[in-house]
């Protein structure tokens, strides 16, 4: 089972419960539903303990009394094909990055939606690059949440 191969301790982090019972756990929800309705879906999720702003890092002990890294930031970049969309090879992209901390919204919403070009600023790592360079550039530019079906 796909599902089983992530149940690791090395898959875990210490994520705001808030979070990851409400906006976190509804984009993932979403992305469930945005993998139905195309024809394939590319999810890059991370977590990252420093920000730009903020280089240093938290910790909280776990049951053993062991220190454990805070992230700061939780970020998703999705990359969805369907053959029957014609603008730009059929290729879609959008991010999110959240603090990591409790939100009063409980769904993701088009304010939250970052191009790639963001993500890529935020979190200095280049996604998609295997894409042929002209999709890549106007993939990752773009930000289109309402394609997506968010508000």
């Amino acid at each position: 089972d796909v599902n089983a191969s992530t149940f690791y301790f090395t898959n875990l982090t210490a994520q705001n419960g808030s979070l990851n019972q409400n906006l976190w756990g509804n984009l993932e929800v979403y992305i469930r539903g945005w993998a139905q309705a195309c024809d394939t879906v590319y999810v890059v999720t991370g977590a990252m303990i420093k920000t730009k702003e903020n280089q240093n890092v938290d910790y909280v002990e776990d049951n053993n009394g062991n220190k454990v890294a805070v992230p700061k930031i939780y970020y998703k970049v999705l990359l969805k094909y369907k053959a029957s969309q014609t603008e730009n090879g059929g290729y879609s992209a959008i991010g999110f990055w959240y603090e990591n901390r409790a939100y009063t919204a409980a769904y993701p919403t088009a304010a939250d939606a970052k191009s790639v070009k963001d993500m890529e600023t935020l979190t200095g790592f280049d996604f998609f690059h295997n894409l042929p360079d002209n999709t890549e550039e106007a993939v990752e530019a773009s930000c289109k949440p309402g394609d997506w079906g968010l508000n």
